[in-house]
């Protein structure tokens, strides 16, 4: 997951619940952020934004 999210652009968005995997997406991006990696989850949890 660390790789796919280090490829990713700042601005790039991702649509979790669109995911073949939403809820391993997810705590894949939880775990990134822990170890500060530039993510941002949307208000209502449904999109991820790299920073």
């Amino acid at each position: 997951m660390k790789a796919y999210f280090d490829k990713m652009k700042p601005g790039d968005t991702i649509e979790i619940w669109k995911a073949q995997k939403p809820l391993f997406l997810a705590w894949g991006a939880k775990e990134y952020i822990a170890q500060g990696g530039q993510l941002e989850f949307s208000n209502d949890y449904e999109q991820l934004k790299k920073l």
